[in-house]
């Protein structure tokens, strides 16, 4: 009896200890996301402060085109390093394998092209026609206002898709930081009530995704409009040295976490390419209560005989009726099918979850690389070109083009609008390449 009592205290104290961590997990990640954005703001309030000192066009659009030395790399680098860089390539990485570095590599190359070609004529040129934005450069080196218009509508046009890709990838992060959260849970759920009659939303659109975007596009805009330029170069210094310090941390311990790069390359090198699967669920208990699992939740099932390993790729939310789940049910969800299970996964996962797998179907055939050992090397599986994802000559071309199309980017060339002198802009180059 003695023995019993204290079983049931430790798990008692364990759930207890469990709750507790959550608990601390949830309020760090809040205070840390309510923390920053207070560091942003008060940004945006100090630079509209130093504005009012100056002529309120050159310090709203340039900041009185006296930027320093890592006020200017850090401002470069932030807003090229975006969406595309945390979200988009290691994304790619994760679907093709490591010969998206011989695309990502020239990026070390971007500043030495994009500032080094441009930078000191935009420079000079904008000073000397006291330009404020593109448009007022090219009209005035060009002396027409009709090119003037046009890379005003081009800039509107291009840049819109950029800030689309921008906006989602903050509002995935934010939701994914934020998951855990019960107060961002209770609000997002009050909105989805809110959306879900609405068209184009409704059912269709996560309800905490949609929360989080509206979030992190008021916090730019506040910040953006309250502030003008400066602002944004001031927050983009804070938010470089956010990316270099997490880098930094995050790198070893990925690597202490995985077994290190050896480990990796080996079970990368052992396994082909994931394919996308549906996969067909069943209840088989009645006393099941319903059922809530995040995506990227790892699933093992028996199918057919044989052990096959899947990633969801959306969240799956059972809503229990009278506390039980409606039996018969059936539901399809989209997943990966990956080769094995990695080691921290029990087994018995699925049975916990209490549902079974009744059927299996993945239509997809790769192209190129459907074997072991595709993703360690060049070309890259490829799920529909059977030359691979980048064979070597397109992996010199985007090389190459990669960063001369950097030189041309309208948050790039604005920027170089505004920095100091040509020390500047030198010192600059180098910072930057290095941070690169």
């Amino acid at each position: 009896k003695h023995r019993k009592t204290s079983t049931q205290q430790t798990k008692r104290k364990s759930m207890g200890d469990g709750v507790q961590a959550e608990a601390a997990g949830s309020n760090s990640a809040i205070v840390s996301f309510v923390a920053y954005i207070g560091i942003v703001m008060f940004l945006a309030w100090l630079s509209s402060r130093v504005a009012k000192k100056g002529s309120f066009l050159s310090e709203y659009f340039l900041g009185g085109r006296n930027l320093g030395v890592w006020a200017f790399a850090l401002t470069f680098a932030a807003t090229s390093a975006s969406g595309g860089s945390f979200i988009g390539f290691p994304s790619l990485v994760y679907s093709h394998g490591w010969s998206v570095a011989l695309w990502i590599c020239s990026y070390m190359l971007v500043p030495l092209v994009a500032m080094g070609l441009l930078a000191k004529r935009l420079n000079q040129v904008a000073r000397i026609a006291d330009a404020i934005t593109i448009p007022d450069l090219v009209q005035a080196r060009f002396k027409s206002p009709v090119l003037g218009l046009i890379s005003t509508i081009l800039i509107v046009f291009f840049m819109a898709f950029n800030l689309i890709a921008q906006f989602k990838g903050g509002s995935v992060i934010l939701q994914t930081l934020l998951s855990d959260v019960p107060l961002f849970k209770a609000s997002a759920a009050s909105l989805g009530s809110l959306t879900a009659d609405l068209p184009l939303v409704g059912q269709n659109v996560d309800p905490g995704y949609l929360l989080c975007l509206f979030v992190f596009a008021l916090a730019v805009v506040v910040y953006t409009t309250y502030g003008g330029f400066r602002a944004v170069v001031w927050t983009d210094v804070l938010q470089g040295f956010v990316m270099v310090l997490g880098i930094l941390l995050l790198l070893p311990l990925s690597l202490i976490a995985a077994g290190g790069l050896s480990k990796v390359t080996a079970d990368l090198h052992s396994n082909p390419p994931a394919k996308p699967a549906q996969i067909s669920i069943s209840f088989a208990d009645e006393s099941i209560a319903g059922l809530d699992l995040p995506s990227n939740q790892l699933v093992v099932a028996d199918v057919n005989g044989q052990e096959k390993v899947f990633r969801l790729l959306d969240p799956v939310s059972i809503n229990c009726v009278g506390g039980v789940v409606p039996i018969p049910y059936r539901m399809t969800i989209e997943a990966l099918e990956l080769s094995q299970a990695p080691e921290e996964v029990a087994h018995e996962q699925v049975l916990r979850h209490g549902f079974v797998v009744t059927e299996y179907e993945s239509e997809l055939e790769y192209g190129y690389g459907d074997y072991p050992g595709s993703l360690t090397f060049a070309p890259g599986p490829s799920e529909s070109k059977t030359s691979g994802f980048l064979p070597f000559a397109a992996a010199i071309s985007f090389f190459f083009f990669w960063c001369f199309a950097s030189a041309g980017q309208p948050s790039n060339m604005v920027r170089c609008m505004a920095f100091k002198d040509s020390k500047t802009l030198g010192r600059a180059i180098f910072t930057v390449s290095i941070y690169y």
